[in-house]
């Protein structure tokens, strides 16, 4: 983590998680994270290092403005701002100001897209509700331990829960239909890891057709609803281990697994430990629960 601070009340958090090993294949892993409280500054350019969500929490100053392209911008605080790869990108302000900013790969632009987040949303006015305030201090609270075991994939998964409330505050944002069949099949995997997986009649539950459903899928996110499922069943997995006295072959079962000799072997394939040898070395770690 590198942090540049002037004094004790400015600060600059800033996370590169690209070099960080994860455990899972999440779908929109973050490239940086972090947060700051600056006194002025001041930026004129294309923008560079991919597509950036910040969070402008509070400001000394009335209104905060940005130049983005070609429109020019003026919002209160707080609000949110999206900047892109290669987009002009002016702003200066000389009050004290605090942000906290999350920056993907761009090449994750069209399934941004695919979500309903569109290259033209720049920004908006934001309602800091208690539920964003909670997500924004979960994912501080593992910058001291990001590069432990298991806590990038954390990040991962609660800021795109973040990205998400944040969108929903958007004036007039609306979920492409599609989009939300999947969405409820995804809900639907969360709730039932444990149980055997009917693609078929979970394709039908929501008007579609098996084979639709996995193309549909494939254009919003970069693995098979299988994968996914599994991916699911070995972070249930990872925690029981972490946190209960189960047998590991009750741990298969709860996690979804009905072969104890598959669970070991695919939980050894993402965690390059057997669930034996993974329960040795974390169990009661405070880092990771």
């Amino acid at each position: 983590m590198e942090e540049i601070s002037e004094n004790k009340k400015f600060y600059l958090y800033w996370l590169d998680l690209t070099k960080v090993k994860r455990m899972l294949s999440f779908p929109f892993p973050l490239d940086t994270i972090g947060s700051a409280y600056i006194r002025d500054d001041s930026y004129c350019g294309e923008h560079i290092g991919g597509t950036e969500f910040c969070i402008r929490v509070q400001g000394e100053e009335k209104f905060a403005t940005d130049m983005i392209g070609d429109e020019k911008i003026k919002n209160e605080y707080p609000h949110f701002l999206i900047q892109r790869e290669g987009v002009h990108h002016e702003y200066a302000y000389n009050k004290p100001r605090e942000s906290f900013f999350m920056i993907y790969n761009p090449k994750l632009e069209q399934s941004f897209e695919s979500f309903g987040i569109k290259k033209t949303d720049l920004s908006w006015p934001l309602k800091l509700t208690s539920d964003i305030v909670a997500l924004i201090d979960e994912l501080k609270s593992y910058f001291p331990i990001y590069d432990q075991p298991g806590v990038v994939d954390k990040i991962d998964v609660v800021a795109w829960t973040l990205v998400t409330k944040l969108f929903l505050q958007k004036p007039h944002f609306e979920i492409p239909k599609q989009d939300e069949r999947i969405r409820l099949i995804v809900a639907e995997l969360q709730r039932n890891f444990m149980h055997e997986v009917d693609f078929e009649r979970l394709a039908r539950s929501v008007g579609m057709s098996r084979r639709t459903l996995f193309r549909s899928w494939n254009k919003l996110i970069d693995q098979t609803p299988q994968a996914f499922l599994t991916n699911i069943r070995l972070m249930h997995a990872a925690g029981f281990l972490r946190h209960t006295s189960m047998t590991v072959n009750e741990v298969g079962i709860s996690s979804g697994f009905n072969d104890s000799a598959y669970f070991s072997n695919v939980f050894k394939k993402y965690y390059n430990l057997s669930p034996t040898e993974y329960r040795q070395k974390y169990q009661g770690n405070p880092a990771l629960k």
